[in-house]
Parts: C-alpha cells; structure tokens; sequence
C-alpha cells in the first residue's frame, strides 16, 4: 500500500500540484530518453524520476560515495540503485565497486534513523559489464545485486504503461476507488514494490562465485 498511497496522493481531487497529461508526459519521455544515455548527468536523474513513477520517496543522497538514487517505499522496502553508466560493456565490475556498494544499505539507515533496512531491501549495480571481480563475488553483501542497463530499461517502459493506464481511468476517481485503480495497474504491468525488488535482485552478486 505504500506505494498505491503515494501515488494517489498525486492524483486526488484538490491536490496542490496535480498530475497534468501534458507534464507527465514530458516527465515520462525525458525519463526514457536518459535512461538509454550514458552520461550520468542524464541517467541519474532520470532513475529518481522512475522511482517516482513507482511509487517511492526517491532521490540521490547528499555525499561522496553514495549511490545514485534511493527508491523508498515509507519503511517497508529500500533498493539503492547504483549505476555505472558511463562504463563500456566490456571486462569486470571492479571489487571496489562491489565494496562500495556494500554500505549503501547501511548509509541509508543512518539518514532515516533506523538500526536496519526493511526486510528484501536491496542495492542494485547497474552496469553494461558481462563480468564480475572474483574478489568482488567473494566479498559481496547479500543484498547486493547487479542489473543490466537493458532491465531498467523494461522496468522504466512497464511504470510508463501503468501510469498510462491509471491516468486513463482516473477521471472520477478517489479514495478507495482511485486506490484500487493504481493497485490493479501495477500489478498488471509488475511494477508493485515487490514485484519490481524481484525483478532486480535475479543477480546476487555473491552467488555468482557458485
């Protein structure tokens, strides 16, 4: 429910800042767009602008060595995404990108003063590179897992799809209505927190040493 109750308080009648057709749309394409960039300048903003979509409190935290974007659903679920953008789709993920990935988790507790992450939270590596570090593999924290560009790139296509959906029925709605409205489109497209936390953690990084 975290992230339907998001979602529609965007969408209730009498909100400050509704959702136009016209900015969504822009916001949408512009996401897409970056999306298939490498530059980092347009990625990672474009990777906030999806968790929005989904339904999270998303945004990059403040800080050298932080990830580039944090998908929060209140504190049931984390994923911290990490993208490697900019690197060329060949050799290794490099251990200390697997190390630093590692503390993400832990960061993000600190800033919202939790003792630990929501159960499943995870953090992401999304990288072109077909290979990882040994030393990486062996050192990896359980949560960390690694994505192809190409993923995100679905994953953005499907919360776009589901939107468009939501939007086109909105007309009318609130409440429970609204919410079962939102509900029933992201599960029709996979794009409920849990279903997107599944769709990005098929690669362990320390399972990939078995």
């Amino acid at each position: 429910m975290a992230a339907v109750t998001a979602i529609a308080a965007r969408l209730e009648p009498g909100v400050t800042k509704p959702v136009t057709q016209p900015r969504h749309d822009a916001a949408v394409t512009a996401m897409l767009d970056g999306l298939t960039q490498t530059s980092k300048a347009l990625y990672e903003p474009a990777l906030t602008v999806l968790g929005g979509l989904l339904g999270a409190e998303a945004g990059k935290p403040p800080g050298k060595g932080r990830c580039d974007s944090t998908w929060c659903w209140q504190d049931q679920l984390w994923l911290a995404i990490e993208a490697k953008s900019e690197e060329k789709p060949t050799g290794e993920i490099p251990h200390r990108d697997i190390r630093q990935a590692g503390d993400q988790l832990r960061l993000l507790c600190g800033d919202r003063g939790k003792d630990s992450p929501p159960p499943g939270s995870a953090t992401v590596i999304v990288s072109p590179k077909p290979a990882i570090n040994i030393d990486g593999i062996k050192g990896a924290e359980r949560h960390v897992h690694v994505v192809s560009p190409d993923v995100i790139c679905v994953l953005a296509e499907d919360a776009a799809a589901a939107w468009d959906d939501i939007l086109a029925g909105v007309a009318g709605q609130s409440g429970a209505s609204l919410r079962y409205l939102i509900a029933g489109a992201l599960a029709r497209y996979s794009v409920l927190p849990t279903q997107v936390a599944d769709r990005l953690t098929l690669q362990p990084v320390a399972a990939a040493a078995v």
